[in-house]
């Protein structure tokens, strides 16, 4: 499934992976994780969160709200958390299943332990009113292969029991696509489509043919769909892709058959709404014990010069060289 060395990059010629840490001027001390053609970056004073994907010099495939336009305000989270309004900052972060208010709106300001490797950084950080150690580990081969490997440990007196949710906000622009399954179940079901409440059947940023899901965001100026959008699947083929500025984005997953997952069976789900793009992949909901850890990992690829398809079968073919 992981097809995980691969020598080039969009035809680019990939360099020794350098990282270094540096003082965003926003985000305050952040680490800079980069090949000399593709470079990540992990804030490691606030969030924690991997604020920037891209190309060296190019534009940030993530969404980095800086001026705080994207956030929740509910009087739960100032009773649970101290704070009325949660920013939800961008880049990628780690959650967990299923979503609950206040519970979920974990703050940016928790203390945050990290170290440096030679190759990525791992950032730690403990929810205590959660029970909860979240750990994240990435790193970049020479080639551009990413790992983004999230850790949750149950550091509480009492068992628990979660999905490990971990959720990538794109940016404005792009294009979506999920695999469905092609699964030969006879006079069964082989796939499911989860719909949120707030959904417009009709919305048309979302599109399907009879092997992929279209998602996009709203054009800007668009009035009419401004609402959000948002979907579960069971994506057992275990990735997803998102095209903007002229590259392709492709994050891969395990998918384990006969596993219970959140929101009726979901191990994929995609949110948008004016702004962003969100691509969320699931774990299975894992029962721990105090000290138990359950891990869950991604693989991540930024592929430059890449056109969007037109068609299923053009899918297909990119679907065969960066996927498969």
């Amino acid at each position: 499934m992981y097809n995980l060395f691969r020598n080039i990059l969009g035809g680019l010629t990939m360099g020794k992976v350098i990282v270094e840490k540096f003082k965003h001027e926003h985000w305050g001390e952040c680490v800079k994780v980069t090949n000399g053609e593709i470079e990540f970056v992990m804030t490691v004073e606030v969030g924690p969160r991997i604020i920037r994907l891209a190309k060296v010099g190019g534009p940030n495939e993530l969404v980095e709200d800086i001026n705080g336009e994207a956030f929740v305000e509910h009087e739960e989270l100032e009773k649970f958390w101290g704070a009325k309004r949660w920013q939800n900052m961008g880049g990628h972060r780690l959650w967990h299943s299923p979503e609950a208010m206040p519970r979920s709106y974990i703050p940016h300001n928790l203390p945050i332990d990290y170290e440096i490797l030679s190759n990525g950084v791992t950032v730690s950080v403990d929810i205590e009113k959660l029970g909860v150690r979240n750990v994240i580990t990435a790193t970049m081969e020479d080639n551009g292969d990413m790992k983004v490997a999230h850790y949750c440990t149950n550091i509480s007196q009492w068992d628990m029991e979660f999905a490990p949710w971990c959720i990538t906000v794109f940016a404005h622009g792009g294009l979506e696509i999920l695999p469905t399954s092609q699964k030969d179940t006879g006079f069964l079901s082989n796939r499911s489509l989860m719909m949120w409440p707030y959904n417009d059947v009709k919305d048309k940023r979302f599109d399907m043919d009879n092997k992929y899901i279209y998602m996009t965001t709203s054009p800007e100026g668009d009035e009419v769909n401004v609402n959000a959008f948002k979907i579960g699947i069971n994506n057992e083929d275990g990735y997803a892709m998102y095209f903007n500025n002229g590259n392709l984005f492709v994050k891969q997953f395990e998918y384990e058959d006969g596993e219970l997952y959140p929101d009726n069976g979901c191990n994929c789900e995609s949110y948008t709404n004016f702004k962003i793009m969100e691509i969320e992949a699931l774990g299975p909901i894992t029962f721990l014990q105090p000290g138990e850890t359950v891990e869950f990992v991604e693989k991540w690829n930024l592929f430059c010069n890449v056109e969007r398809p037109k068609n299923a079968e053009e899918v297909d073919n990119l679907v065969a060289k960066y996927v498969k």
